[in-house]
């Protein structure tokens, strides 16, 4: 009984220079794999047609704050409500960084980088001057902090070739690993087939 435990254990063991030399036995298998795979990728890729480059322009708003007569601090205009009226009146895409429930993240898109950043800027313009005129009528001079831009405004341009990059570099990891794991399952089986001859 005792005995049978070694054997066992040392059955179980992975032997790295076998299996080196089971994956070296077939290197041409897998380096054909991990060559196909990304031209497979690309020409996929390729023969899907080709989308005009699109400009992201995106701005950060802190919203401003107010004190009450007890003194204390509160926004002038919670961001859930304001977010879900830029959305609905500008057409723009609106969300709320985690980090602050202060401030609002405002995300334009078009294929026209002037339309972008016009969208953008009257989507700005909405909010800073919504905030100015409640502030003027109703907070008088209890307003602590406008409303305002944080940071500058970005324009992003997005390609699709920044994406074929990707995707080869993924084709091409995944081949690799597809045509080791074919080899293994290759010797797997011969080793199977010689220990039943």
């Amino acid at each position: 009984m005792q005995n049978q435990q070694p054997m066992n254990y040392q059955d179980d063991e992975i032997d790295l220079f076998e299996l080196f030399q089971t994956l070296w036995q077939q290197k041409w298998l897998i380096l054909t794999t991990t060559i196909v795979a990304p031209l497979l990728a690309y020409v996929f890729t390729v023969s899907k047609p080709v989308n005009p480059d699109v400009f992201q322009a995106k701005a950060l708003i802190e919203i401003g704050t107010y004190a009450t007569e007890m003194g204390e601090l509160h926004q002038i205009e919670r961001s859930q409500d304001l977010a879900l009226i830029i959305g609905e009146q500008l057409g723009v895409t609106v969300s709320i960084p985690k980090t602050s429930m202060k401030l609002l993240e405002i995300q334009t898109s078009s294929v026209n980088q002037n339309e972008a950043e016009t969208k953008l800027e009257s989507a700005i313009n909405f909010v800073i001057s919504r905030h100015e005129k409640y502030a003027a009528s109703q907070l008088k001079a209890n307003v602590i902090q406008p409303t305002q831009v944080v940071g500058e405004s970005k324009v992003i341009r997005v390609s699709p070739k920044d994406k074929l990059n990707l995707i080869l570099a993924v084709a091409f990891v995944l081949g690799g690993m597809l045509g080791v794991f074919i080899a293994l399952i290759r010797s797997a089986i011969r080793k199977r087939k010689l220990q039943t001859a």
